[in-house]
């Protein structure tokens, strides 16, 4: 069985790394090292894999464009394509065949894309600041506001809707796309469920009709119905243990393994003495989990 490769990025590397995983012996060996423009904290791939999207972390803030290409032996490498300025260091990028959005801190942007792949110009800046202001716990790690503002940009799977979690604001925005210019406009400021819950990242169901939005706070992945750009709560359930304090852990990620039928959601611990968690939670077809819920008042 040939090894699946995956291209990671870091926070303070400037080189993008191919991995490879053999599923015959488990391991995970680094296979390649590709020059990068900056520190990636972020890529995103387009639908038929010929082109990575990255968030540059440098002086002057930007998204990159690189193509894929394969070695010989069949390791794919990238080489850079372009790269366009953006208002301010961003978090997290996505992108749909006609522009690249990301988003971070009080700030987001839409590149669009020209036929090649490659970055066009940046068409819009989106500001997420309101009267709610953008909490920030005192804590470390801010990262230029990342860790209090917006934080992810995740496209439904039709590409006509935009969702950005919003860990300070408690929120998550709900974007429209135009299919013509691929700019956004404002549909709702989602609140999250409770008030301790920092919306962190967020991930859709391949059906369209399903969100699941991790809370970096409390600890929950909860499961929204989503209407277009609307989203309705149906379901929360609780990542770490009831045993154990929310305040001990920042929740981390969600994804769903390629069958959609189980969702994964992982937390970190703030000191070295504690250990994260990776939980794994069935889904029926629908998206939702089997005899989950929780009022959303409550730790779930």
């Amino acid at each position: 069985m040939p090894p699946h490769h995956f291209l990671v990025g870091t926070f303070d590397t400037s080189a993008i790394f191919t991995l490879a995983f053999d599923p015959e012996d488990r391991s995970l060996s680094i296979v390649a090292t590709s020059s990068a423009t900056s520190a990636h904290s972020w890529l995103a791939l387009n639908a038929d894999i010929t082109c990575l999207y990255a968030t540059e972390w440098q002086a002057i803030p930007g998204v990159a464009a690189y193509r894929i290409v394969r070695r010989a032996d069949g390791v794919p490498v990238v080489e850079h394509l372009n790269s366009v300025s953006i208002a301010s260091r961003s978090g997290y990028v996505t992108c749909s065949a006609k522009a690249v959005y990301s988003a971070g801190g009080a700030t987001g942007d839409v590149v669009l894309l020209k036929p090649d792949g490659s970055l066009l110009e940046r068409v819009q800046e989106l500001s997420f600041v309101d009267k709610s202001g953008q909490r920030d716990d005192g804590g470390v790690m801010d990262f230029g506001g990342l860790r209090h503002g917006a934080h992810g940009a995740d496209l439904s799977p039709d590409g006509r809707a935009l969702f950005v979690p919003d860990i300070g604001r408690n929120c998550v925005w709900c974007f429209d796309v135009d299919p013509e210019t691929a700019q956004l406009s404002l549909v709702e400021k989602n609140v999250a469920p409770r008030s301790n819950d920092g919306p962190r990242h967020v991930w859709l169901h391949p059906n369209g009709k399903v969100l699941y939005s991790l809370q970096e706070h409390s600890c929950m992945v909860d499961v929204f119905a989503v209407d277009g750009a609307r989203l309705t709560w149906r379901q929360g359930v609780r990542i770490v243990p009831d045993d154990l304090h929310e305040t001990l852990f920042w929740a981390d990620e969600v994804r769903l393994s390629p069958s959609a039928r189980t969702m994964f959601a992982s937390t970190r611990g703030l000191k070295p003495e504690t250990k994260g968690w990776l939980a794994a939670f069935a889904l029926d077809a629908d998206g939702y989990g089997a005899g989950k819920g929780g009022a959303p008042g409550g730790r779930g």
